[in-house]
């Protein structure tokens, strides 16, 4: 194992002292009982860094989660020293504007003691009402990107923050938006719910042709809603309710070896409404 921890209290302030790596497996286990340990009887947790080397996504979503449970409880958990590797990563994946990090140890255990008496269970002070996020995934990897999404929605729900997200990242997107705002050449092009995106797309479906022999572009140019051609796999958008008979056509005509139907992806519905396209046009 290369995670060495030290745990102590000072008043009603529990401090664990971190040297090695918090990474997935025995280093994430022993950290975790440390502190459920420690939350038991303290909702004040610093967790000291400064001789932290690593820190993988499953070792972040960990100190995320226990953040969260000494919200709850109304208490907090605060982060002491932290080297520039971790600095950076805080800042990358904007976990910096959602805990308290002090330079060294003795200020984050004196930032709990100045506040005096912990605050009562119905207090508001419960963290920014607006929280600006700009690209909060980018670079990261799934995990780390399930991690940030999921702390961004239990600030919506549980805090009832509002969360300005700014991305070009349609995944965060879909997981996290309700309200859209689409913004081209500094117009508002529109302002509204996401599925009124997904109208624009609503009549349109996706039809995808695999072959067992070439076909010419030229042959597939003369069918209704020809997109493209990769290799043995053509792509149609092809209007809903003409969806059957393109199939059948194609079938019978076509070297069809297999046939997909999906739904034109996010991507076009924004296009469509920076072409001006109304939607549900």
């Amino acid at each position: 194992m290369s995670l060495a921890l030290e745990s102590r209290h000072c008043g009603s302030v529990y401090v664990v002292r971190c040297t090695g790596r918090i990474v997935s497996g025995e280093e994430s286990a022993v950290l975790t009982e440390a502190l459920q340990s420690g939350l038991r009887e303290f909702t004040r947790v610093v967790l000291q860094v400064g001789e932290v080397t690593r820190v993988d996504s499953a070792g972040m979503g960990l100190i995320v989660r226990f953040l969260w449970h000494a919200r709850n409880r109304n208490g907090d958990l605060r982060l002491a020293a932290p080297q520039l590797f971790l600095t950076d990563l805080l800042n990358i994946t904007k976990l910096s504007t959602v805990f308290r990090i002090y330079p060294d140890e003795e200020a984050a255990i004196v930032s709990f003691l100045k506040e005096g008496a912990i605050a009562p269970a119905d207090s508001s002070n419960t963290g920014p009402r607006v929280l600006f996020l700009d690209e909060p995934t980018i670079g990261l990897d799934l995990l780390s990107q399930r991690t940030i999404r999921g702390l961004v929605r239990t600030l919506n729900q549980r805090y009832c923050t509002t969360v300005m997200l700014t991305s070009h990242y349609l995944s965060d997107i879909e997981d996290l938006c309700e309200r859209v705002i689409l913004i081209n050449r500094g117009t508002i092009v529109y302002d509204g719910a996401l599925a009124g995106v997904n109208a624009t797309l609503a009549e349109r479906k996706m039809v995808k042709l695999v072959f067992s022999a070439p076909v010419a572009q030229e042959v597939l140019a003369r069918y209704d809603g020809y997109q493209k051609l990769d290799g043995l796999t053509a792509s149609f958008e092809v209007e809903r309710s003409a969806v059957r008979a393109f199939s059948r056509t194609v079938l019978d005509e076509l070297p069809v070896i297999d046939l997909t139907i999906e739904e034109i992806p996010l991507e076009e519905g924004i296009a469509a409404l920076y072409r001006g396209e109304p939607p549900g046009g």
